[in-house]
């Protein structure tokens, strides 16, 4: 066993001996062993910020020109004094070549070993534990990270950081450090809400589980209140918005109902009367109610465009349980939520992954459209408007092929839960058990889908139809089992 201890750290590295060593006896190596693993789990526990150690102001610069891997890592922990725990069948016969200026340690140790099939740990002593599996023992992803103010680097508490569409997530503590875990293989969308800051948000994902560092600097937003007014909305009209607003953005079905917006003061509203074009915007996160559902929803909304035809709005949702009065109500929700998905697009998403495409509860026909009511074709290089709303004057020719006989593509992913759908023209979707039916179509090539048939971008697919008509009131999260009924 060689040590080497560049500035008071200790880097471990389990070799070979070249005289006299006795490594070679089973019972060494198992003694070594034994004590590599006793030094990981001492170490290594990442549970949250506040446990695992911080070398992401590490800066590194150095040349490797096919350079053994061993070596490589000696040379980073000569250079920045960090320890380096691993043992020498990991690099055994592994070069690296790669060119490094003041570039982040995590970033250099992530290109050198990912390339080499390699993961490392940092652990709450700040060592660098290389090894072979994502994580060993992990079993999902862990997010942990600080928020600050962007212009005076101090910590911010209560800040809300989320992952969108989920139950996940977690408020800043007094040093602004957050920590999130369980999160589920796949793409999602890591955001970063708190009033009077402007909303951050991050693009993620994950195929495999492992440990991520994500810290965010927010930016306060301009205090407008002393600057002058040309135009404002006046209370009669901004009511007369307001109910447009509830109307096409909760919906309304059946759940709409019993949906209601909480905080509806905090909604701001433009109407460009000449092009009849409805805004809005929120000043903060809003608060929705979905006592259909059982569900309450913090929504940050980032952008809402409604004309009398087409309607497009983006947000990120973080759904809380309401916890029920009684027995009825936790029934009732469960149906509810149950008759909700029956019939919807995640439903037959699903089916296309899952199912049997000859005996579904879905009729399906690929069928063509006039390009004079053509969304797709119209409003294509603007990738902008996924609904078309009920009564819009889409157009079909003639239908095409019936199900059985069309080219759905659901191919698999990178990942086991992932799949990618592609087909041609558009489907005509006629749910069996209701009279409805809807129209959906690719705005690109194809669409990511998740095996629980969640759409990872909504604005993959345009829609009409029935399926247009659900909105928040009937959203559920990317946590909902069918099977469950949660």
């Amino acid at each position: 066993m060689k040590t080497i201890s560049p500035q008071g750290l200790y880097l471990i590295y389990f070799g070979r001996i070249t005289s006299g060593d006795n490594m070679r006896s089973p019972l060494r190596r198992m003694t070594v062993l034994i004590l590599l693993i006793i030094a990981f789990l001492l170490s290594y526990s990442p549970v949250s910020h506040a446990q695992v150690g911080d070398i992401s102001g590490i800066k590194v610069s150095l040349v490797f020109n096919n350079v053994p891997l061993r070596d490589a890592l000696l040379g980073i922990a000569e250079q920045t004094g960090v320890s380096i725990i691993f043992s020498d069948d990991l690099v055994k016969d592994k070069t690296v070549g790669a060119e490094f200026r003041e570039a982040g340690l995590e970033f250099v140790l992530r290109r050198l070993l990912r390339s080499n099939g390699l993961y490392f740990t940092v652990s709450t002593n700040s060592q660098v534990i290389i090894h072979q599996q994502p994580y060993p023992g992990l079993e999902s992803t862990i997010i942990t990270g600080r928020v600050v103010n962007r212009n005076t680097g101090e910590p911010l508490e209560l800040v809300n950081v989320y992952i969108a569409n989920t139950f996940l997530g977690a408020a800043t503590d007094k040093d602004g450090l957050y920590s999130i875990t369980n999160i589920p293989e796949g793409n999602h969308t890591l955001v970063v809400s708190m009033v009077g800051y402007e909303t951050e948000e991050k693009k993620i994902r994950y195929t495999f589980p492992t440990y991520e560092r994500i810290d965010f600097a927010v930016t306060e937003k301009v205090d407008v209140q002393d600057e002058v007014v040309v135009t404002a909305t006046s209370p009669q009209n901004w009511k007369k918005y307001f109910a447009d607003f509830e109307r096409a953005f909760i919906g309304e079905s059946r759940n709409a109902k019993k949906t209601e917006i909480l905080n509806p003061e905090v909604l701001e509203f433009d109407y460009n009367e000449e092009y009849d074009i409805l805004t809005a915007k929120a000043n903060e996160a809003l608060v929705i109610e979905n006592e259909s559902l059982g569900y309450r929803l913090y929504y940050t909304l980032k952008e809402f465009v409604m004309t009398d035809r087409y309607l497009a709005y983006k947000g990120y949702p973080k759904f809380m349980n309401l916890i029920p009065d009684n027995l009825t109500d936790a029934v009732e929700w469960r149906e509810n939520r149950d008759k909700t998905y029956k019939g919807s697009m995640r439903h037959f998403l699903r089916i296309l992954i899952h199912g049997d495409v000859n005996s579904t509860d879905f009729d399906v026909r690929e069928v063509k459209i006039e390009k004079e009511t053509d969304s797709l074709y119209t409003f294509r290089h603007r990738r902008y408007y996924n609904y078309i709303k009920s009564g819009g004057r889409i157009k079909i020719v003639r239908e095409v092929r019936k199900w059985g006989r069309i080219n759905i593509s659901v191919i698999p992913g990178e990942i086991d839960s992932e799949w990618t759908l592609k087909f041609k023209n558009y489907l005509k979707v006629i749910y069996k058990y209701r009279t409805n039916s809807s129209v959906i179509g690719l705005w690109g090539d194809s669409a990511l889908l998740h095996e629980k048939g969640y759409l990872y971008e909504p604005y993959d697919l345009l829609v009409t139809g029935k399926w247009a008509e659900s909105r928040i009131s009937d959203l559920l999260p990317f946590e909902y089992d069918p099977e469950k009924g949660r």
